[in-house]
C-alpha cells in the first residue's frame, strides 16, 4: 500500500476526510461528516483476498445487521487498488462461504482514499462519530480489536453493554477473552 505523512494522515482526535467513491455496482457513494450524519460510522479498509479482512468484514456485517437501525453506517473499502469487476469476481468466493455484506462495498482503484487515510496495513478500521472525528483507528485484526470495535460502537449508539456480545460469540470470542480485552 502507498503510505501518507503520518501528519496528513486522520489520527484519533482528527476529522476523517470524505469519502467519494462508486460501490461495485456503479452507485456513487458521497460519504461525508455533520448534521443528519449516522451516530456511528466505521469506515473499513480491506484486502478481498486476506483471510483475516474477510473474518472481520463477517464480523462487522454481524454488527451492521444488529445496529443498523440504531445508527451504524459501514462502508468497505477496497485497499489493493482493483477494479470494480476484480473486487466483484474476489468477493463472489467471499460469498460462497458467508452471505453478501449489507453494506456498500466501494472499489477504491486509483487507491486515492487509502492514501488519504494513510492506510498502511490491512485490515485498517476507522470508527467515527457523527461530525467524522476519528475515535478509534486499528490496524490488524484480532479478537481484541474486535471487542474494542463493538464497545466504542454501543457507546456511540447508546447501547447497553453486552448488545454485541451474541455478534461477539458468533465471531469465536468466548467471554473470558472478552474479559481479558475490556481489561486491557
Amino acid at each position: 500500500a502507498t503510505a501518507v505523512s503520518a501528519a496528513a494522515a486522520p489520527g484519533v482526535g482528527s476529522h476523517a476526510p470524505p469519502l467519494e467513491l462508486s460501490d461495485i455496482g456503479g452507485t456513487a457513494r458521497h460519504v461525508v461528516w455533520g448534521e443528519g450524519s449516522p451516530a456511528a460510522t466505521v469506515v473499513y479498509f480491506f484486502d478481498p483476498q486476506s483471510s483475516d479482512c474477510l473474518l472481520e468484514m463477517s464480523f462487522l456485517d454481524a454488527l451492521y445487521l444488529r445496529a443498523r437501525d440504531f445508527g451504524l453506517a459501514v462502508y468497505a473499502v477496497e485497499a489493493r487498488g482493483r477494479q470494480p469487476a476484480e473486487v466483484s469476481r474476489t468477493l463472489e468466493r467471499y460469498c460462497t462461504v458467508y452471505r453478501d455484506p449489507a453494506f456498500p462495498v466501494l472499489p477504491d482503484p486509483a487507491f486515492r482514499a487509502g492514501r488519504t487515510y494513510g492506510v498502511e496495513r490491512l485490515p485498517a478500521t476507522f470508527i467515527m462519530e457523527s461530525h467524522g472525528v476519528v475515535l478509534n483507528r486499528i490496524e490488524g485484526y484480532g479478537f481484541n480489536d474486535a471487542v474494542v470495535i463493538a464497545r466504542r460502537i454501543e457507546q456511540l449508539l447508546r447501547r447497553e453493554r453486552g448488545f454485541f456480545s451474541p455478534v461477539l460469540r458468533e465471531s469465536g470470542v468466548s467471554e473470558t477473552e472478552e474479559r481479558e480485552a475490556e481489561a486491557r
